[in-house]
This record gives C-alpha cells, structure tokens and sequence, in this order.
C-alpha cells in the first residue's frame, strides 16, 4: 500500500478531528458538552489523535491546578464591560494587554479591546465565595465548546501581592470565557454555570441601561 501524500494525510486528520468529533454523554452538561474525539481509523491519525488527547488532558489539569492555586488571591476586582469591542493597534507587541490605559480591558484572543464602564474590587467576605464558583468553572473536564461569539460582559483580574495571576473577560450571553495556557496563549472556553453567574451579577449588577443597549443592538447581529 502507498503511502499517502503528505496533503491527503493531514486532509483526512482534519476529518478524523472535526467531523469525527462526538458529545460526551448525557450526564455531562447538556448546554455544554465536552468534545471526545474517536479513535483513529488508520495507523497514520493515531499520533495526532495522541497528541490531541495528552493535549486536552494537559489543559485540564492546568486549569484545575491554576483553579487551587487562585483560592489564595489577595485581591479581586471585577469589572463590567462594553460588549463593543475595538481593534488594538498595537496588538503584534509582546504582551500588549499588560500595557493598556486603565479605562480599556483586553480581550485578548480577539486581539480587541473593551471598554470599562464600572469596577468593583470584592471585599474579603465575597472573595471566597467568588473563587470557589471560578473553580468550578475552570476545573469541568476536557475541552468545552461555547459560542462561536464572545462579546464580553465582565472582566475578572485577580492578584497575588503586586502580581496579577489570573486575567479573562467572560460573555455571559456566549457561554465562554478566556484562558491563558503557558504555551499556547489565550483560547475561548466554553462554560454553562448559572451560579458563578448570579455571583457575578450580585458583585456587580447589569444596568438595565446596559440590557437595553445590548438587546436593541441583537437586532443588528446574528445573536438575535
């Protein structure tokens, strides 16, 4: 038998992991299943389906270890977000979203900006509460989709001492939010969490202002 062209061969690994893709089952979150992958069909797709499966298994266990460790912050401070977002101009610099002015957030896997229209910083009697409900989120098992859209709603910096550790803008209408993983940068993940999101609108409430604007501009985008 011939070996394949290399093209056809990472054509059919393509398939293997989009098309082959299957939900987890039903006692896992319905409104958001993790994405398994099947097993490969052909000796040629079994390194990349190895790869791909030690890969979600690694972010897993980042996300739950980093999850431990924010359960020490010192300080969090959230804050309510324009879901309008805008272009960074400077957005190839190493690290641009450390380097913004104090009325911007960064959404950083859109290479985009948001505006801050409200912030909070948690008093230590809502602290705990809030970083049990963030690892809950953060530590759900395997690779999660949520929607093909993020248009932030809040925005979430946690400290340790001068060192911020922990920085993601969150869409509650999308269902994701932003990690950061050591190699490979910022990556949506999807989440379904009613709790964590009733703490984060009683931390710091939508206006109804907010709601408004959000709903009228529905009309004009593919989320209505």
């Amino acid at each position: 038998m011939k070996t394949p062209h290399p093209l056809v061969r990472w054509l059919l690994v393509i398939l293997a992991f989009t098309v082959g893709r299957a939900q987890t089952p039903a006692q896992d979150d319905p409104e958001n299943p993790a994405m398994v992958f099947r097993a490969p069909t052909n000796p040629w797709e079994k390194p990349e389906f190895e790869f791909f499966t030690a890969m979600v298994a690694a972010k897993t266990a980042y996300r739950r270890s980093l999850a431990d460790a924010l359960q020490n912050a010192d300080d969090v401070q959230l804050f309510l977000l324009d879901f309008k977002t805008q272009p960074v101009k400077n957005s190839k610099d190493s690290h641009w979203e450390n380097s913004l002015p104090l009325d911007l957030f960064p959404i950083v896997t859109r290479n985009e900006v948001s505006k801050i229209l409200q912030r909070r910083q948690l008093p230590p009697a809502e602290r705990k509460a809030f970083l049990l409900g963030l690892k809950r989120v953060l530590s759900i098992d395997g690779v999660h989709t949520g929607g093909m859209c993020h248009l932030p709603t809040y925005g979430i910096r946690i400290w340790a001492g001068n060192y911020v550790v922990f920085q993601t803008s969150l869409s509650t209408c999308c269902g994701n939010l932003e990690v950061t993983y050591p190699t490979q940068g910022a990556e949506p993940m999807g989440y379904h969490d009613p709790d964590f999101e009733a703490i984060l609108q009683r931390a710091l409430p939508i206006p109804q202002s907010e709601i408004d604007r959000f709903e009228e501009s529905k009309k004009h985008f593919f989320l209505k």
